[in-house]
């Protein structure tokens, strides 16, 4: 059954599709479609279908399907963009399961693309 389009489903899927493939998002920037429960519903179930992925804790993609890599990684200028969009991103979990503590880089949390034989 289709979600009415004013739920905060279709409202965070409108905004995910509207970034394209490869944006990378933290749910604060979805913070004004619903309420934390909903959105936090909304990914997780973006997630188990497949729409969406996530990278780290409180790190997702609309990820990129190239034809014969399969799923790409994000780009670091798409991960840059995100830590430049003012959304707070202090709690996220460095690769080492650590928490990267503020003024450190998000990066270390996002896989690199592994290398395809």
């Amino acid at each position: 059954m289709a979600k009415h389009p004013t739920s905060a489903d279709s409202k965070i899927l409108d905004r995910i599709r509207a970034h394209r493939r490869g944006w990378v998002f933290t749910p604060a920037h979805l913070a004004d479609l619903g309420t934390r429960n909903a959105i936090a519903s909304a990914l997780k179930r973006f997630k188990a279908n497949g729409t969406i992925r996530q990278l780290a804790r409180g790190l997702y993609d609309y990820p990129v399907h190239d034809p014969v890599l399969g799923l790409v990684s994000p780009s670091a200028d798409a991960i840059a963009r995100m830590a430049d969009s003012g959304k707070d991103i202090s709690s996220f979990f460095s690769g080492s399961g650590r928490m990267v503590q503020p003024g450190e880089s998000p990066l270390v949390a996002v896989r690199a693309i592994q290398r395809v034989n």
